[in-house]
C-alpha cells in the first residue's frame, strides 16, 4: 500500500488553492449592478400631496429638467398646497414660459434640509431660480422656536 507523500499533499493543496483563487477571480470580475436611477421628482411630489404643483413642473420642460438634475445632489421643495396652486392658476396661465419656469424653480433650494435643519437656519437661501447676480431669486428663512417663516421681496411672509 502506498503512503501519501508530502509532495502529493502539497500538490493537492496547490490544486485546491488554484481552484479557489480562480473562482474568487471570476466572482470579483463580475460587473457591479448599476446604481438605481434617481427618483422621479414629480411622481414623489404627487405622492406627498403636491400633485397640482408637480403637474405644473411636469408641464414645464425647463423646470422639470432642473428639478430632476437637482434631486441627485439633494434639494428641498417648498411645495404650495393644491388649493393654493388652483387659486393661483388664472394668474399663472398669463405668465410666459420663462416666467413659469422661474416661479416653479423659486420653490426649491439645491440642498436637502430636514425640518430640524430648517428650524435652526436663518438667513437668505439661494433657490433653483437663482442664476448668479443676474437673477437673484432668493428668499429669507427665519425661525422662532417651531415656527419657520419664509420671507420674499415679492410678498408677505409665509409660514
Amino acid at each position: 500500500m502506498r503512503r501519501p507523500r508530502l509532495a502529493d499533499a502539497l500538490l493537492l493543496l496547490a490544486l485546491a488553492a488554484a481552484t479557489t483563487t480562480a473562482a474568487a477571480a471570476a466572482v470579483a470580475k463580475a460587473p457591479a449592478a448599476p446604481p438605481p436611477p434617481p427618483p422621479n421628482v414629480t411622481a414623489e411630489m404627487a405622492k406627498g400631496g403636491c400633485k397640482a404643483f408637480a403637474d405644473l413642473i411636469a408641464a414645464s420642460p425647463d423646470a422639470a429638467s432642473t428639478y430632476q438634475s437637482a434631486v441627485e445632489g439633494g434639494m428641498t421643495v417648498f411645495c404650495p398646497s393644491d388649493d393654493a396652486v388652483k387659486a393661483f392658476l388664472p394668474r399663472y396661465k398669463n405668465l410666459t414660459a420663462d416666467e413659469k419656469a422661474e416661479l416653479l424653480l423659486f420653490h426649491a433650494v439645491p440642498v436637502h434640509y430636514s425640518l430640524g435643519s430648517l428650524k435652526s437656519n436663518n438667513g437668505p437661501m439661494n433657490t433653483l431660480a437663482t442664476d448668479g447676480a443676474a437673477k437673484n431669486y432668493n428668499f429669507t428663512l427665519q425661525n422662532q422656536g417651531d415656527v419657520v417663516t419664509i420671507k420674499t421681496a415679492a410678498c408677505a411672509p409665509l409660514e
